[in-house]
This record gives structure tokens, C-alpha cells and sequence, in this order.
């Protein structure tokens, strides 16, 4: 079971992944979108900030107070209102709503981690599941992980879609 400490301790941590994915790019690099369709670093950061502090502390105690609230998350939206931000500024934004989140999480017994919330964009949007297929004969497709043991010279691959692990020397 998940308990608060850990999820604060999780949240922190990821926040430290991120201070540590964009500290050494320049303002000029982080406002580049790797590619077309893609989001650049501010824009990542500015969407972790939210629109007008769309992450606010109400939206959490809301499932305090509520059974099953609903909560107006549209996924996949940014905010331009802080597009001529800073990089520092906009990664000190980051951290302290999520710390605030974090302590705020911290806080909750089991009885209140166990609460569900009710996201209409998620009711409403059908999840259209399909399978990735072969387009032509590969010996590998989705190769995953890699290990390589040094004392027999071999390599092992794990081959997710032919569901099997490969082994070379």
C-alpha cells in the first residue's frame, strides 16, 4: 500500500529529475522543440505549472471535503501565460507547488488515499487500445533490455513482441 510519506518522497524526487534534466540548457535550447509536434523543456516546465495555478491546493482538499469530485484536468494542454518565463523561474514555480503538493500528501492517512476523484475528460474520451503489428519479418521487434555477460560473451535481448529472450555470443 501506498502511503502519503512515500508518495511525497516519489514527488520530490521526480522534481529533482527534472531540475537536473534541464540545468544545463540555455534558455535558447529550452524554448526548442526537439521536434515537430513535440514540446520543448518550458513548455513541459510552464504545463507542470498549470494554467493559473490549475494544480492549486483547492483542486487536493476537494477530496477531502467531496465524494468522488470532479476535477477539470484537460491532459495534453499548456499554458502560453508563462511562455517569456525563465527557465529558473519556471522550475522554482515546479518545485514549490509540488512540494506544497508533496506535504499535502504526506499529510493523508489510508482512508483518504483510498478516495477516487471523477475526471470527465477521461468518462468521455473512449481509450481506443490497438496492437502494434508487424509491417515486415524482423528477427527482432521492440528489443527492450540488454544485458551483456562479460565471463561467457554473450548478450541477452529481451524481444518484447515475439514475447522471448534472445541470446548471441
Amino acid at each position: 500500500m501506498v502511503s502519503g510519506p512515500s508518495l511525497k518522497q516519489q514527488l520530490d524526487q521526480k522534481v529533482q529529475e527534472i531540475k537536473q534534466a534541464v540545468s544545463g540548457l540555455s534558455e535558447e535550447q529550452a524554448s526548442k522543440e526537439p521536434a515537430q509536434g513535440e514540446w520543448s523543456a518550458k513548455q513541459v516546465l510552464s504545463h507542470l505549472c498549470g494554467a493559473d495555478d490549475a494544480l492549486s491546493m483547492y483542486e487536493f482538499k476537494r477530496f477531502l471535503s467531496e465524494d468522488t469530485p470532479p476535477l477539470g484536468i484537460t491532459p495534453g494542454q499548456y499554458s502560453d501565460i508563462r511562455k517569456s518565463a525563465p527557465v529558473p523561474e519556471l522550475l522554482s514555480k515546479v518545485e514549490s507547488d509540488y512540494s506544497a503538493i508533496g506535504n499535502f500528501f504526506a499529510g493523508l492517512n489510508d482512508q483518504q488515499l483510498n478516495r477516487k476523484a471523477h475526471v470527465p475528460f477521461l468518462k468521455e474520451t473512449p481509450l481506443d487500445f490497438q496492437l502494434a503489428r508487424e509491417k515486415e519479418a524482423s528477427p527482432l521487434y521492440f528489443p527492450g533490455k540488454v544485458l551483456a555477460d562479460a565471463p561467457s560473451k554473450r548478450l541477452f535481448i529481451a524481444d518484447s513482441t515475439h514475447h522471448r529472450i534472445v541470446i548471441t555470443d
